[in-house]
Parts: C-alpha cells; sequence; structure tokens
C-alpha cells in the first residue's frame, strides 16, 4: 500500500473546493460497446496499479500530436469541452467531468487527407502485465458512406517500426458514424501484454481521412486509463510487525469503479472520520466514523448516498480526517 501525501485538514478542503467548477459542466455517458448487445463496465479494471490516467482535465498528463502528412493548416488533438454533432445542434459533451480530447474543429467537422495520432509513451519494463481502457466517440464519413479510419494500436523498442492493432482487433479499423454516445472499448479491457517488458511504448490513437467530402464531427477520446502488475509484486504482509504509527490511505480498487471501491487504510490508536465528497466538497456518505485501535483496514464504497440514493457518474474524493491530518484520494465513479 503507497502512502497518500499527508496534508493539513485546512489544505485537504482546499483541494476539495478546487474541484467545485470541474462538475460544472459534467456530462452524462451511455455506456455501450460497439457491436451488438448491452455493454458494461468490465470489472478487469482491477488488475494491477494505475501506470497512466487522463481525463483531460487540468493538471492531467497529455500525450503528443503527430503529424503524418504535414498539411500546413493540419487537424489536431486537442482538448475541448464541446463538439457538435453533425446536421444537428446537439453538442457532444465530456462523459466525465468537463473535457474530452477531439480531433477536429470543434463545430465544423474535420478536414479530408488528414492523418494524425495522438501518442502516449509508457516504461513498461518492470510489469508483467498491462491493459487499456477508454472512451471514444465517433462520426466520420464521406460523400457516398465511405468510412474514415480510427485505429488504436500500439509499438515498444522490441518491435522496431511494427505496430499491433490494439482495438479491436482482426487487422481491421473502426470507421462510420457511432451516433451521439460514448464507447467502451469492445472487449472493455485492451491487453497491452505484447507490448510489456519494455521501455518505449508507445500507444496510439491514430485517425485518417481520405480525400473526399468529409462530414461528421470526427473523434473524441476521453478516460484514458493504463493499468499495470508489477513484475516484481509482492504481498506486503509481515507477521509480528509492529503495529502502525502512520496514517496512510491507499489508492481506491478499481478507480475508475462501477459498482463498488475497495479502499485499505492504515491507522494508529485515534479518532477517524473517512469519508466520502463530491467535488463541490459536500458530504456524500460517512464510511468510518470513531475510535479506532491501530491497524490496516479495508471498506468499500458502493456508489451510494447516506440514504442508499445511488449517486451519478463523475468525480469524487475520500477524505481521511484525524485532528490536523488529511489524506485524500480522488475516485471516478462510470455508471
Amino acid at each position: 500500500m503507497r502512502c497518500a501525501k499527508v496534508v493539513g485538514v485546512g489544505l485537504a478542503l482546499m483541494v476539495l473546493t478546487w474541484a467545485l467548477w470541474v462538475g460544472a459542466h459534467q456530462g452524462t455517458m451511455e455506456m455501450r460497446v460497439r457491436g451488438p448487445g448491452e455493454g458494461s463496465y468490465s470489472t478487469a479494471l482491477t488488475k494491477g496499479d494505475t501506470i497512466w490516467y487522463s481525463g483531460f482535465e487540468p493538471g492531467d498528463p497529455l500525450g503528443v500530436n503527430v503529424d503524418y502528412n504535414a498539411k500546413a493548416s493540419p487537424d489536431e488533438w486537442h482538448v475541448t469541452k464541446r463538439m457538435l454533432y453533425e446536421g444537428t445542434t446537439t453538442w457532444m459533451t465530456a462523459p466525465v467531468d468537463s473535457y474530452f480530447c477531439h480531433i477536429g474543429d470543434d463545430s465544423a467537422g474535420y478536414s479530408d487527407g488528414n492523418e494524425v495520432g495522438y501518442q502516449i509513451e509508457l516504461d513498461l519494463t518492470n510489469y508483467s502485465d498491462a491493459n487499456l481502457y477508454y472512451l471514444s466517440a465517433m462520426q466520420a464519413y464521406d460523400v457516398g458512406e465511405v468510412y474514415d479510419k480510427f485505429v488504436v494500436w500500439g509499438t515498444n523498442e522490441g518491435l522496431g517500426s511494427s505496430w499491433v492493432n490494439l482495438d479491436p482487433g482482426e487487422g481491421y479499423a473502426w470507421g462510420g458514424d457511432w451516433g451521439t454516445s460514448w464507447y467502451s472499448p469492445e472487449d472493455s479491457l485492451i491487453s497491452l501484454a505484447g507490448l510489456v517488458g519494455h521501455a518505449g511504448v508507445i500507444i496510439e490513437f491514430w485517425f485518417y481521412a481520405d480525400s473526399g467530402h468529409p462530414e461528421g464531427f470526427g473523434v473524441g477520446i476521453d478516460e484514458i486509463i493504463i493499468t499495470g502488475i508489477p513484475a516484481t509484486a509482492v504481498e506486503e504482509v509481515e507477521v509480528g510487525s509492529a503495529l502502525p504509527h502512520n496514517f496512510v490511505l491507499g489508492r481506491p480498487y478499481p478507480n475508475p469503479f462501477n459498482a463498488q471501491a475497495s479502499i485499505e487504510y492504515q491507522v494508529p490508536d485515534a479518532e477517524v472520520h473517512l469519508g466520502i465528497y463530491n467535488v463541490r466538497g459536500q458530504l456524500v456518505k460517512t464510511l468510518v466514523q470513531g475510535s479506532m485501535v491501530a491497524g490496516d483496514y479495508i471498506v468499500t464504497w458502493d456508489g451510494r448516498t447516506e440514504g442508499g440514493v445511488e449517486v451519478g457518474s463523475g468525480v469524487y474524493f475520500c477524505l481521511l480526517r484525524s485532528g490536523d491530518i488529511a489524506l485524500v484520494r480522488k475516485m471516478v465513479l462510470l455508471r
């Protein structure tokens, strides 16, 4: 269990207050797979630690744009709050929080003859397994229903210049009009097993528009999550070890989550408050309150309020407080 940074109560509350504006433009998300049947959030997201995460919110890490055809004024992947759905007045907004990443003009679609990539570079040398999750929306086709292409692929130093198609696989690309909903990968979680054990791993979201008259808003991506299992991972158990003298708040697990998240924490003998707060700094549910004996504990949150009402998708904060000690962890709930 890794330690969260210890801050004063005042600063912890400032962290919660900082997120006020994030919730001001929260969108909604319809979770469906790209294909037949109903999709669901995969519990496979519990696999390992979070290696890289971006919801494209302020302070989140960003990838790198690659312009393959060097057009004078190419469309580029860029962070935005909304994009206009073709032929309507419907604005697509982020599935979670306020921002997402988009290829094309936010109100006028994208250009023909465009080929650009959004790359994330990783060091997976010390991982035995890794997985990718993301959300996307797409509307990209030429007149006559000739669909432009969207591919997620990856490479590493061991593959040289070769690329492996990650989603949807089978050697083909996504294309067409998915509608105004956000979609998860077809298999919910994409295995990066063929890329682990290497530095210089690149995950790329690639978009190509052939010549013609393009229609649609292009492609949007959000909530990119890459998790991994360290190759040297061991269970941190010490038989007969001394009781803890410090406060530790572990990462919620899984994160993001759908049905419930587990939260590990460690406390000395102390009065403890452990609660869930929304982006407005309001208490959603108290998980622990009272005097505790020194030890390691685990508690779960099922995404409900004190009254048992399900809360909506979005960002929440887990706050562990005792005296002038406060630990904060960010949580993302996806319905």
